[in-house]
This record gives C-alpha cells, sequence and structure tokens, in this order.
C-alpha cells in the first residue's frame, strides 16, 4: 500500500482556468484523511476500559456532592498518561506508515493528524481533566468544530505527482531514448 492516506492537491486543469469549479469531494476527501479515526478509536477503546477500572472512585456515594476534578484510583493517572501516549505514538507510527511514497512519509499529514488526534483527546476531557485539570467543555468542543472544519480548507497537501510505476517506468525509459538519438 503505497501512500494510502497520502494527501495530493488537485492538478491544474480546467478548473485552475475557471471553466469548472473543483468539486467537493476535494475537501471531503482531505477531511477523511486527515481525522486519524483509526486511533481515536482505538483510544475510546481504551478509555472505556480505564473508565470500567476505576469506575468505583468517580461514582459518589448517596447524597454525597461530586468532587471537581474528580479524586483519581491509585495508579489512574498513570493509566491515563501512558494510554494517551501510547495511541499518540501509534498514531506517529502509523500515519508514517500509510503516507508514506517513494519511502518518504507525508509529515506535514502526520503532524496534522497528530495534532487533530491530541485535540479530539482534550474534547474528551480524560487526561486533561482528570490528571492536569485544564479542561473546560466549550473551548474543547469549539476547538474540535473549528479544526475540523479549517484545516482541510487550508492544507492542499503535495502537488499531483504521476504514480511511482510511471514514473519508474519513464526513467528507466529515459536512458533508452537517449541512446536512440
Amino acid at each position: 500500500m503505497s501512500g494510502a492516506l497520502r494527501i495530493r492537491r488537485a492538478s491544474p486543469g480546467p478548473a485552475a482556468a475557471g471553466v469548472e469549479p473543483r468539486p467537493p469531494s476535494e475537501y471531503i476527501e482531505r477531511l477523511v484523511k486527515l481525522i486519524p479515526t483509526e486511533i481515536i478509536g482505538l483510544y475510546l477503546g481504551g478509555k472505556a476500559a480505564i473508565q470500567t477500572r476505576y469506575i468505583d472512585f468517580h461514582t459518589p456515594a448517596v447524597g454525597a456532592p461530586s468532587q471537581d476534578p474528580p479524586v483519581l484510583g491509585p495508579n489512574e493517572d498513570v493509566a491515563w498518561v501512558g494510554w494517551t501516549a501510547i495511541c499518540f505514538f501509534a498514531l506517529l507510527a502509523v500515519r508514517a506508515w500509510a503516507t508514506k511514497q517513494n519511502d518518504k512519509p507525508q509529515w506535514s499529514a502526520v503532524l496534522i493528524a497528530a495534532v487533530s488526534y491530541l485535540i479530539w483527546v482534550y474534547s474528551f476531557g480524560d487526561v486533561f481533566h482528570l490528571v492536569m485539570g485544564i479542561w473546560d467543555p466549550l473551548p474543547a468542543t469549539l476547538l474540535v468544530l473549528v479544526w475540523t472544519f479549517a484545516v482541510p480548507v487550508f492544507y492542499r497537501g503535495d502537488p499531483d505527482a504521476p504514480p511511482v510505476a510511471a514514473k519508474k517506468a519513464a526513467e528507466a525509459a529515459a536512458p533508452a531514448k537517449a541512446a536512440r538519438a
């Protein structure tokens, strides 16, 4: 699989000449490729396991006021920080591999996916609320909405490049053409 999540800039054609507007599918494609759903899904699975493990520490007794931030269970901070970090490094590895073309990852897309992941994790609260105490639901929600909408508008990806096989075939044919001339 060569660069399945690689983002390519549309080649200039009739749309660039003003003949036909670009289809919205280019925006949707970038949107889908820049949100690391595979890692967010992985994170949510681990989040459910951590919450289940420590549920007794976050369920207040009848009539007792809830604590904000809640008291953490033993090693719960390690679980949240560790799971967030494991998913972050998994994202870097998966995205570097999935955007690779000619043995070069598309680092700009990997970086945007990493920032997207951190913004999504912040929006859930979790490690930011329970461990760091720096979560606010309103800015968290607005940040997810603005980031998710805006990044595909501004990030266009790499300029279109010929497919790897066609490029290699052209390179192989060049010496033969030069020899005939």
